[in-house]
């Protein structure tokens, strides 16, 4: 299963890193495409699904600290590459929001938004996996939606009507979960439960998304078990505030699901702040038993 990218470019059309966008495309990634920092500040507000953005226009030292600021303001940690011709900046991983400095050739550029995005935590094989729990947990709760692709956002998450979160935490891996849903969702959601002989409440609403999201959590911390990487749940928190904002300091990316419905859908958004890939193991299912003998006595 391909993870989406969502990346701004800031490029006069016909320019290096403009005429890579059909290659980009190929890679998973989709593009988005602006002429200059004016364009661009009002594009990162707007865009609903951003993972990255990449400039390669004229630029002076004062221009580069305005464009910074405001994009901080907008999206604390959202990974920016500004390539090495449009103006010198440190190439280490510093503070969010991530700051690279790239050669506009189509391998620099990918190879460094794999290492901002964190793509060795997002992998195909465990992207997939991840998906098919959540989705196999809805569906065990009645829940008919049409599922989006996966994709890499800002871990500044824009929370719904009801939102339960939920941190998790072991040796090789720690991060955090976000399930937001629309009211009516959640309502229709909590009527297929079977009667209770009164109208839900917040907080009953907001148990029954808690509880989804631990049953998630539940199926995705067995992805992760099968791989010999375990990690311990802490107890769902709920955020009340439709359109407030939740942002984690870790400042990794999340890989976001969307479930839509007729009633709004819910959204899903998984973030893994620290993973140790090679404390993992081959997929194994459990039931593989190590070669040996058998003596009939």
């Amino acid at each position: 299963m391909m993870v989406k990218k969502y990346v701004l470019i800031v490029d006069i059309p016909g320019d290096q890193v403009a005429g890579h966008a059909r290659e980009l495309k190929a890679l998973g990634y989709e593009v988005a495409q602006v002429d200059n920092l004016e364009q661009a500040l009002p594009a990162v507000e707007q865009l609903e699904r951003l993972s990255l953005v990449v400039v390669n226009c004229a630029t002076n030292l004062h221009h580069h600290d305005e464009f910074m600021i405001a994009v901080r303001a907008l999206h604390p940690n959202l990974p920016v590459i500004w390539l090495a011709d449009t103006y010198g900046v440190v190439t280490s991983f510093l503070k969010p929001p991530c700051v690279s400095e790239s050669r506009s050739d189509l391998f620099a550029l990918t190879e460094d938004a794999g290492r901002l995005l964190h793509e060795e935590f997002y992998a195909s094989d465990l992207a997939g996996e991840v998906v098919e729990a959540a989705q196999n947990v809805l569906d065990e709760f009645g829940v008919s939606a049409v599922r989006s692709e996966p994709y890499l956002k800002s871990n500044l998450s824009v929370l719904d009507e009801v939102n339960a979160l939920m941190g998790f935490a072991g040796e090789g891996m720690s991060g955090h979960v976000v399930l937001s849903a629309s009211m009516a969702s959640v309502r229709a959601l909590h009527s297929r439960m079977g009667p209770c002989g009164r109208e839900p409440q917040y907080d009953d609403l907001e148990d029954l998304l808690g509880e989804v999201t631990n049953r998630i959590m539940g199926a995705t911390k067995r992805v992760f078990e099968a791989r010999a990487l375990s990690f311990k749940l802490r107890t769902p928190a709920f955020v009340r505030g439709c359109q407030a904002r939740y942002r984690n300091q870790g400042g990794s990316p999340s890989l976001a699901i969307e479930f839509t419905d007729e009633h709004g859908g819910l959204r899903l958004e998984f973030c893994v702040d620290r993973l140790n890939r090679d404390a993992l193991s081959p997929y194994s299912d459990g039931r593989v038993v190590e070669p040996g003998q058998i003596h009939f006595l």
